[in-house]
Order: structure tokens, then C-alpha cells, then sequence
């Protein structure tokens, strides 16, 4: 369990509940835009495997690892430390991870929502644990196996 000051009350977090919170919100994000707003096929990436084994591992494992480390350990604590402003640093830090992933503008958006979510799940836990990386990479590997499953 987290523990969060608030002015005069503590309350508790509960991360894995957080990181689930966040892993819902994002496939209803993701459902909305890409099924709903946009359900043309273009908004995929356009990265070719030669085997859904290979996919599965750079997609589900090595690439959320990979952006955990670079957006929020790298950029998103720079940003904190430069504009000493959390929602400034969670805003810019999603801008910078939507367009890193500019397979088409629908893509972008989406991925500046989940820049949000995860920014957001990487500032509450890390205030309260060591392990906030981990939080932030499982539930980015947790929504790219659904969305691997999916396709």
C-alpha cells in the first residue's frame, strides 16, 4: 500500500489498483479512438516481424521496458526537475511519447492519453516506492499483449 499526504488526511493507494485503473482506462481509450472514432486500418504501425514470437517479445516485453526508462525515468523526471511543475512535466512527457509513436495522428492522440496515464501512474508511485518503473512497465506490457491478442 502508498500512502499519500493531502494537506490534513492520509489516505492509502493501492498501486496494483492503480496500475489496473490505469490498464482499463487505456483499453477504453484505445477502444474509443480506434474502433469507434477512427476504425479505418491506418492507424496501426507499420513495423513488419518475421514471427509472432519475435513480435511478442519486442512488442509485450523489450519496448515498454525500453519506454518506461526513456519517458518516465529519463524525460519525465528531467522535466520535473526544469519546470518544478507536475502537470507541465506529465503534459510535456506525453507530447514528447505520442509523437515518438507517429504511425498516424489517431496513433498520436491515443498514445498522448496513454503519455498521460502513465506519467500520472509513474509520479503516484514513485512519491511512495522504488518500484514505480515496475508499475508503470508492467502495465504498458499488460496493454500491449491485449492489444497483441487483439490483432
Amino acid at each position: 500500500m502508498l500512502y499519500c499526504q493531502s494537506r490534513k488526511q492520509i489516505f492509502q493507494i493501492n498501486p496494483l489498483l492503480v496500475s489496473s485503473l490505469v490498464l482499463i482506462l487505456n483499453v477504453a481509450f484505445s477502444s474509443l479512438i480506434f474502433l469507434v472514432l477512427f476504425p479505418e486500418p491506418e492507424y496501426g504501425n507499420s513495423l513488419v516481424f518475421d514471427s509472432r514470437l519475435e513480435e511478442f517479445l519486442i512488442v509485450v516485453v523489450f519496448v515498454p521496458l525500453l519506454e518506461t526508462l526513456i519517458f518516465q525515468s529519463w524525460i519525465l523526471k528531467w522535466l520535473l526537475n526544469s519546470t518544478k511543475r507536475r502537470w507541465l512535466s506529465i503534459l510535456l512527457g506525453a507530447v514528447f511519447f505520442g509523437i515518438s509513436h507517429w504511425y498516424s495522428v489517431p496513433y498520436v492522440f491515443k498514445t498522448f492519453l496513454s503519455g498521460i496515464m502513465y506519467n500520472t501512474l509513474y509520479l503516484v508511485t514513485r512519491e511512495q516506492s522504488r518500484r514505480a518503473f515496475w508499475y508503470v512497465a508492467f502495465t504498458h506490457m499488460a496493454f500491449n499483449l491485449i492489444a497483441f491478442i487483439w490483432q
